[in-house]
Order: C-alpha cells, then structure tokens, then sequence
C-alpha cells in the first residue's frame, strides 16, 4: 500500500516541481517571460498544481473515511493554497540566487524586468556604438508603439556614453531599426530609404546577427519581415 501512495504522490509533486521551475523562470528573467519563450501563460494555468493535490488529497483522505465537510475544506486548501507557495518558492528562489551574484547582477536583473526583451535588443544596439559622448543614435517617433525605444530618456539612461535623437535630420550615422507592436499597430522604422554602409539585424533567438554591407535601405523591402537592429549609414 505504501508503494501505492508513493506512486500517487509523484505525479502531484512532479507538477509542483514544474511549476515551481517555471515561477523560477518568470522572476529570475523578467515579467512574462515564460509567456515570450515557452508560449504557457502561468498566470491563467498555476491552479493545475493545486488540482493535482486536490485530487491525491481527496483520495487519501477519503480512504480514511473522513468526512465530507473535511474533504471540501482540504480541496479548497489545495486550490488555494499550494499554486500561491508554489509561486512563492520560486519567486524567492530566484532572487536569491540573484542577490549572491553581486550588485552588478542585481541591477542587470533590474533592467531586464524593467524593461524585458527590449534589454536584450539594447545590449545588442551598445555592442556596434562607440563608447564616446560623440555618438549619436537616431531613435523612431517618441509615440507608440515606440514605448521603449522611441524614448530618448530611457534610450540615453542604458547607452550613455551614447546619446540619442529623434530627429531625422541629424548627421549622425546611427539609426536604430526597430518594428515595434506595442500598443499599437505594427510599424516599421525607419520608414524611409537611406543609404546604408552596413545594416545589421538582431536575431531574437541567440543567434548570431545578420550584417549585410554595401546595401540601401528600403522600408518597403523589409516591411514584411519585421527587422530589429542597427543602420551605419554610408559616406558616399
């Protein structure tokens, strides 16, 4: 019989430990992310772990002939209360990791929830800019959907040294590719053709990027691809 209650247990305590990974998941990267990466949204399927226990609770217990009154209560406790620990734990386990890192890790977390995959894409554009108060990077309009990336407040915060710029007439020859669909309909920038040294492409799946020299850029080309990266605008 025990060899059967263990049996029972595990499939509970597996999904528990699913669970309590993928809460892990969400704190230690950043809001949604599990949502971005793994296309499972927590917040709507966290109760599967308390119906799990619910159900091995009910079986448990009602083997033991426990009341009715007592069963509903221990269901209601199951559904309740285990998906909230469950969270928990997974919250505080991944700051505590974060927190034995070091301050410098602590606030690259910071800014990963603050901002999400956008600091991802922001590292990228900091790695092709130079490291001087000269550079100066074209941004998209200050409007949605261009919340993150359209905001020379937030853009000159994260690439200091470098400032920023949302005028097109700027000599600069930094311009940020960004296609944004946030809050809005999606939109392409730059919406207009430049002549391009180089145009490189953010990969938003690790990879290495795409840098094709020696090309124009035409909006109309790459409307349908919906391209984040960087425009080295040609001399010529």
């Amino acid at each position: 019989m025990k060899i059967r209650n263990f049996i029972l247990l595990l499939p509970p305590v597996v999904v528990s430990v699913v669970f309590l990974y993928l809460y892990y998941l969400e704190s230690f990267n950043y809001d949604n992310f599990v949502f971005a990466n793994l296309h499972f949204n927590l917040a709507r399927f966290s109760f599967i772990s308390g119906i799990f226990w619910a159900i091995w609770v009910v079986y448990f217990l009602a083997k033991k002939k426990v009341k009715t009154g007592a069963l509903v209560l221990a269901v209601i406790f199951c559904l309740v209360s285990i998906p909230s620990g469950v969270r928990s734990l997974g919250i505080v386990s991944a700051r505590t990791i974060i927190a034995f890192r070091g301050k410098g890790y602590v606030v690259q977390k910071s800014m990963e929830k603050m901002y999400g995959n956008d600091y991802k894409f922001m590292n990228f554009v900091k790695s092709y800019l130079p490291e001087n108060q000269d550079a100066v990077l074209i941004l998209p309009p200050n409007t949605l959907p261009w919340r993150h990336t359209g905001n020379p407040q937030v853009m000159n915060s994260y690439l200091y040294p470098v400032t920023t710029t949302n005028s097109t007439q700027s000599a600069t020859p930094y311009v940020l590719i960004s296609s944004e669909e946030d809050g809005a309909g999606y939109s392409l920038w730059p919406d207009y053709k430049i002549r391009a040294e180089k145009i490189i492409i953010f990969s938003w799946e690790g990879g290495e990027p795409t840098i094709i020299e020696n090309t124009n850029w035409d909006p109309e080309e790459w409307q349908d691809k919906k391209p984040w990266g960087l425009i080295i605008k040609s001399n010529e």
